[in-house]
């Protein structure tokens, strides 16, 4: 994998390694990488990892994954920092948006 950049996020005691990946170009299928890279001795370490993906309608994908590597459905404090990631960013500017995640 290429070097990216990421930022790391934190609600309520859980945090979260977010990349902005507008182009769905991460390997999302790669349980091992995203395992690594919240691994908190021998990677960023992290709760999990977002992956913050636009739609063709303007809209956001939040791709959320467990420490472990696996895909999981919403989670309420990745939720509240990938909207704070995206206002932070400037991929959305300050105001309401919406996002889905796997589960909807």
């Amino acid at each position: 994998m290429s070097e990216r950049q990421f930022r790391k996020y934190q609600a309520t005691g859980n945090d979260f390694i977010i990349l902005r990946d507008t182009e769905a170009l991460f390997p999302d299928h790669d349980t091992q990488l995203v395992a690594r890279l919240c691994h908190r001795q021998f990677g960023i370490g992290a709760d999990g990892l977002i992956l913050a993906r636009q739609r063709a309608d303007g809209h956001f994908t939040m791709v959320y994954f467990n420490a472990d590597g696996k895909q999981a459905t919403m989670c309420g404090n990745g939720g509240r920092c990938f909207a704070r990631f995206v206002f932070d960013t400037g991929l959305q500017p300050a105001g309401a948006f919406s996002f889905e995640a796997v589960d909807g």
